[in-house]
C-alpha cells in the first residue's frame, strides 16, 4: 500500500532550513526515500550538480553498500529511533559518519565527513597491530605486508615500498613493495645511496626525509624516472628508517599519482610508521642472537613510549614492557604479574567495566580486539588516564592463548581538556566584562558630549558677555582673571574632545577596506599647506600603495603624527620627510622631522595617557594625541615607535600587517 506523501509541517520546515545551515552534509527524504532538499555542504561532499540530487534514492548515491543504507535507513524510520553509521565509501574517497534522523515516513540525514579522525585512529591502530604481531613472533615480510597494506587501505592514494640498506651501506635492495609489478621491483634492487640518486637513495645518503613533488623534472630523479613515471606515479617521498643507535637500515619510499608534498598530518603518521620499519629491521640483524621471545619483545617495548604488554592465559601472567614504570610510576621487581595486579590498580569506578570487557574479549570465538579507557593508579596514589588495546592470539583450533598489546597514557591530553573546558569558561566571563565595559565606555562618551560639554559652553557663552558688556568698566587684573578662566575653559573643551575621540576608538572596530596610502598621506599633508609651504617635497610617492586597514583610522593616525610634527618644529618652517614601503608581511611607514627631539628616557611613555614632557605655557596640547596613535595601531595588530634624541628631531615608524598574517583585534 503507498503512504500518500504529505507537505513537510511549518515546525519540519524550520527545522530543515536550520539543519541545512550546518557545515555537515543535510538531506531530507521524502517517504520514498528520495532526495527532496539539501544544502550547499552535501554538493560540495558528493561533487555532483543540483539537479542530479534532487529526486535521486539516497542510498544509490553510494553504490557500495546501498541495499545495507537502504535497510538501515527504512529500520530508523520504522522504528522512530536515530541512528548512526560511520563507514568508508569509496565513491567519496572518504569516512562519512551518517546520521539518519526520522521524521513520520520519511527522514533527515546529516552527514559529516570524519576522515581525518578516522585516518588517526586507523594509524594508532595499524602500528599497534604492527608491533603486536612483530612481538608475538610473526615473520617480518608478513609484517612488512601488514603494514604496507594497511597503509594504502587508509591513504588509497599512496602506493608504499620498503627498501634495506646492504651492510655496506652503499646500496638499497627491494624488501616489500606488494603494488608494484616485478619489472619495477627488480629495478629497485641495487639503488645506490648518494646525492641526486632518487628519493630513497638521497634520503638514505643525508639521513633525512626527501620529498619529490614532480619525479620528472626534479634533478634527483634526472636518470631514473622513466619507469616510474610510466606506471603513472608523479611525486615519491622517502623516510628513512634508523636503528636504536641512529644508523640508516633502510627506507620507506610512498609513491603518489598525482603531484603533492606531504602535509604535517601524513608526515606525523609515516615518521611513525618508519620508526616501526627501523625495529623490524634492527631485529632481523639482531634475530640470530636473541634466543628467548621475551628478550625479543623486551626490545620492541623500548621503541615506544606506550607500555607493550603480553597477557598469558594459561598462566594468568602479564610480561610488561620496559615503559610500564615510566607511564604508571610503578617499578615493578619483575616485568612479570598476575592480571589481578593490574585489575587492582585500575579504578573503582572503572574496574568492573573494564574487566568485564576484557574477559568478554578473551571468551569471544570471533572478537579479535579489544580496547578501553580507564583510570589507572600511580604509586603515589595519582591516577593517570590510559587508553588500552589489545590484539588477540588464538591457536590452530581458534582458542586465544594470550593477548598482546600497549597502554597509552593519555593523562596530558585529559588536561588539556579540562583548561580548554575551563580557558573557554574564563574566555566567556571575559567577553561579558568587555561587553559590560564598553556599555560603561559609551556611556562615559553620551556624558563626555552631552552633560559635559553643555557646562562648558555655558561658562564660556557667560564669560565672552562678561567680557563684552563689562570690559569698559573691570580693572586689568579682573579681565586677566577673565582670560584665564576662558584658557581654562577652552583647555577643558580640548581635553573632553580628545577623550571622546579616544573612546570611540576604544568602542568600534576600523572599517577595513583596501586603499591608496600614498594619496591618503597627501590628502593629510594638504591639510598642512599654510604650515608646510610646500606639502609636495615632504612625501615622495612612486606609484600607488594600496593597503587594508581603516581609512579613517589611518587618516587621524597620520594627523596626529603630523601635527606633532608641526608643533614641535626646532625652526620657523618644519622640515619633515614621509617614507612608506612594504615587505611580505606588513606595510612599513616613517615620519621624520627636525624638531626638538625627545629624551630616549621617554620613548615608550610618550604613548601614554595625559603624558607631557612641556609645559602648557612652551606648547599646547592634552598629553592624548600619541595614546590615540598607538590604540590605533593596537587595533590593526601593528607596532609603532619612536627614534629621537633632544636636538635632533624624531622619527615615528609604524607598521600595519598584511590580512594574511594577522587576525583583527576586538577593541
Amino acid at each position: 500500500m503507498d503512504i500518500p506523501k504529505e507537505p513537510k509541517q511549518p515546525i519540519e520546515q524550520t527545522l530543515i532550513s536550520f539543519l541545512a545551515s550546518f557545515e555537515s552534509a543535510f538531506f531530507s527524504l521524502d517517504y520514498e526515500g528520495k532526495i527532496d532538499s539539501f544544502n550547499q555542504a552535501a554538493v560540495d561532499l558528493f561533487n555532483l550538480p543540483h539537479e542530479i540530487l534532487l529526486g535521486k534514492s539516497f542510498p544509490y548515491l553510494l553504490s557500495s553498500g546501498h541495499d545495507q543504507i537502504a535497510e538501515v535507513i527504512q529500520q530508523s524510520i520504522s522504528r522512530n529511533l536515530v541512528t548512526e553509521m560511520d563507514r568508508f565509501f569509496p565513491e567519496t574517497g572518504k569516512w562519512l559518519q551518517i546520521k539518519i534522523y526520522p521524521v513520520e515516513n520519511s527522514c533527515n540525514l546529516l552527514i559529516k565527513d570524519i576522515t581525518p579522525t578516522r585516518q588517526a585512529a586507523l594509524c594508532d591502530e595499524l602500528e599497534r597491530e604492527v608491533y603486536a604481531m612483530n612481538a608475538s613472533g610473526h615473520g617480518m615480510q608478513d609484517v612488512l605486508d601488514h603494514l604496507l597494506t594497511g597503509i594504502n587501505a587508509i591513504f588509497p592514494e599512496f602506493t608504499p615500498s620498503v627498501l634495506e640498506l646492504d651492510k655496506s651501506g652503499t646500496k638499497l635492495y627491494n624488501l616489500c613493495s606488494p603494488f608494484f609489478p616485478e619489472f619495477y621491483i627488480t629495478q629497485l634492487n641495487g639503488i645506490e645511496t648518494g646525492i641526486n640518486k632518487a628519493s630513497c637513495g638521497t634520503a638514505a645518503y643525508l639521513k633525512h626525509p626527501v620529498f619529490v613533488d614532480d619525479i620528472t623534472t626534479s634533478i634527483l630523479w634526472k636518470d631514473c624516472y622513466e619507469s616510474a613515471a610510466s606506471m603513472g606515479y608523479i611525486s615519491c617521498w622517502s623516510f628513512p628508517a634508523f636503528d636504536s643507535s641512529g644508523n640508516v637500515l633502510g627506507s620507506l619510499g610512498i609513491y603518489s599519482k598525482s603531484k603533492r608534498m606531504p602535509d604535517s598530518f601524513h608526515q606525523l603518521h609515516l615518521n611513525k610508521f618508519c620508526r616501526a620499519i627501523g625495529i623490524l629491521l634492527e631485529h632481523k640483524r639482531l634475530a640470530a642472537q636473541l634466543k628467548l621471545n621475551n628478550e625479543l619483545f623486551g626490545y620492541v617495548t623500548k621503541a615506544t613510549n606506550d607500555v607493550i604488554w603480553n597477557y598469558d592465559v594459561a598462566s594468568n601472567t602479564v610480561f610488561w614492557g620496559a615503559s610500564f614504570s615510566n607511564l604508571v610510576g610503578i617499578k615493578p621487581e619483575s616485568h612479570l604479574a598476575e592480571l589481578g595486579e593490574w585489575k587492582h590498580h585500575v579504578h573503582e569506578e572503572d574496574r568492573d567495566r573494564v574487566a568485564a570487557s576484557f574477559w568478554n574479549t578473551i571468551h569471544s570465538d570471533n572478537q579479535n580486539k579489544w580496547e578501553a579507557e580507564y583510570r589507572f593508579m600511580r604509586k603515589d596514589g595519582q591516577y593517570a588516564y590510559i587508553f588500552d588495546r589489545g590484539h588477540v592470539i588464538r591457536d590452530e583450533h581458534g582458542k586465544v592463548i594470550r593477548m598482546i598489546g600497549a597502554m597509552q597514557d593519555i593523562t596530558e591530553r585529559k588536561q588539556t581538556e579540562l583548561e580548554l573546558r575551563k580557558l573557554n569558561e574564563t574566555l566567556e566571563k571575559r567577553a561579558l566584562e568587555l561587553q559590560q565595559s564598553n556599555a560603561e565606555l559609551e556611556k562615559f562618551a553620551y556624558i563626555a558630549s552631552h552633560d559635559l560639554k553643555e557646562p562648558l559652553r555655558m561658562i564660556s557663552g557667560f564669560l565672552h558677555l562678561l567680557d563684552k558688556k563689562y570690559n569698559v568698566e573691570l580693572d586689568e587684573r579682573a579681565l586677566e582673571y577673565i582670560a584665564f578662566a576662558r584658557d581654562g575653559a577652552d583647555r577643558m573643551k580640548e581635553l573632553i574632545n580628545d577623550l571622546l575621540e579616544y573612546s570611540r576608538l576604544t568602542t568600534a572596530l576600523p572599517d577595513y577596506e583596501y586603499f591608496d596610502a600614498c594619496q591618503e598621506i597627501e590628502n593629510v599633508l594638504l591639510i598642512f599647506r599654510n604650515e608646510i609651504p610646500d606639502p609636495a617635497s615632504c612625501f615622495i610617492c612612486k606609484g600607488k600603495l594600496h593597503i587594508f586597514a581603516g581609512k579613517n583610522r589611518f587618516h587621524q593616525l597620520l594627523l596626529n603624527l603630523i601635527s606633532n610634527a608641526v608643533k614641535y618644529r626646532s625652526t620657523p618652517l618644519p622640515e619633515i620627510k614621509i617614507a612608506c614601503a612594504e615587505n611580505e608581511y606588513a606595510w612599513v611607514f616613517e615620519i621624520s622631522d627636525n624638531g626638538i627631539g625627545i629624551d630616549p628616557a621617554y620613548h615608550d611613555k610618550i604613548f601614554e595617557m595625559f603624558t607631557r614632557l612641556h609645559h602648557r605655557s612652551e606648547f599646547s596640547g592634552t598629553g592624548i594625541g600619541l595614546a590615540i596613535c598607538k590604540k590605533i595601531i593596537e587595533q590593526h595588530n601593528g607596532t609603532i615607535s619612536v627614534v629621537s634624541a633632544p636636538g635632533f628631531g624624531s622619527t615615528f615608524k609604524f607598521t600595519i600587517p598584511k590580512p594574511a598574517t594577522t587576525k583583527i583585534k576586538n577593541p
